[in-house]
């Protein structure tokens, strides 16, 4: 409230209305900020989907492809939100949207902060615990753009526990174990031996879903070839079963003649 803290209360606003005037497809659209009997709120975009921590609950995220998309997805808005910069310091799987039409939509910016570098922010009872990385849970250091690497982390490691991979084709199976090592990465307990950016996760991420998608193409096509030669024997066994028969008729046809 503003009688409680004015300078802080006037920060707010100020973040209030920058976040409504950021635009990306994976970024919640902030129609408006405003106030009311003191207390300030934003106003977001209505959206037609589900949390990823529904569809989990659900069991409607079943590959390790919806998984890395589910994460390019919130790494591109994180990249958006990083650039402003300002850092979310609540990623979690129900804060992250997937929309009827697969567009992957980070919500809940009601606690996102400007980035400062080189001091120590402190946001007593903000985020999530299981997901809040060691620096915002704790106190101990800078919150950057990496405290939100650490939850992005975290939550990549709820998708690959909830999600059936282990009785999978070895393709996504190696997907996953490559998106395990993602994860601990980006989860170190300190920052500076995390990735030093989101745009290093993107990459890496996209890397992995290339490697999967080649691996798919490959098996469809080492597939496509067995079918092809089982084809072409069976074309082959039934040529020569026509003649043969056709020989024997013959034989039969010139015995009754004679």
């Amino acid at each position: 409230r503003h009688q409680d803290n004015p300078v802080a209360y006037q920060k707010l606003r100020e973040e209030m209305k920058t976040l409504a005037k950021v635009k990306h497809a994976n970024l919640v659209r902030v129609q408006d900020a405003d106030e009311e009997d003191g207390c300030l709120f934003l106003v977001m975009e209505l959206l037609d989907g589900d949390t990823l921590h529904t569809l989990c609950a659900k069991r409607k995220i079943g590959s390790a492809v919806e998984i890395i998309d589910a994460m390019l997805g919130t790494c591109r808005g994180l990249e958006k939100l990083h650039a402003i910069p300002k850092i979310h310091l609540d990623i979690k799987p129900a804060n992250v949207m997937r929309l009827n039409d697969g567009t992957i939509k980070v919500i809940d910016l009601g606690l996102a902060v400007d980035i400062v570098a080189g001091t120590q922010l402190s946001h007593d009872g903000a985020g999530t615990r299981g997901f809040m990385s060691p620096e915002q849970a704790q106190g101990t250091g800078r919150i950057d753009q990496r405290s939100d690497i650490y939850s992005t982390g975290r939550m990549l490691k709820y998708l690959l526990v909830k999600t059936p991979i282990a009785s999978a084709s070895k393709r996504q199976i190696r997907a996953a174990r490559k998106l395990e090592a993602l994860a601990d990465w980006m989860t170190h307990k300190s920052p500076g031996k995390r990735p030093r950016n989101i745009t290093v996760v993107i990459s890496r991420l996209e890397k992995i879903r290339r490697a999967l998608l080649r691996s798919r193409v490959k098996t469809a096509l080492q597939a496509s070839a067995i079918l092809a030669v089982v084809a072409l024997g069976i074309s082959v066994i039934v040529a020569n079963y026509g003649d043969n028969t056709g020989g024997i008729a013959d034989r039969s046809v010139v015995q009754d003649e004679v």
